[in-house]
């Protein structure tokens, strides 16, 4: 519960900038991974 507070403080968006690229860099890649593995499943079958 005190990291969600520490979090909800520290909203000034230039500390929270390179936490966000990362998730969301983290997302794509995940979801491009995700989408190329149902291509080449539906591929091969």
């Amino acid at each position: 519960m005190k990291q969600a507070r520490y979090v909800m403080r520290e909203m000034d968006p230039v500390a929270m900038r390179p936490m966000l690229e990362r998730t969301v860099k983290g997302a794509l890649l995940t979801n491009l991974l995700f989408v190329l593995g149902i291509f080449l499943s539906q591929w091969a079958a």
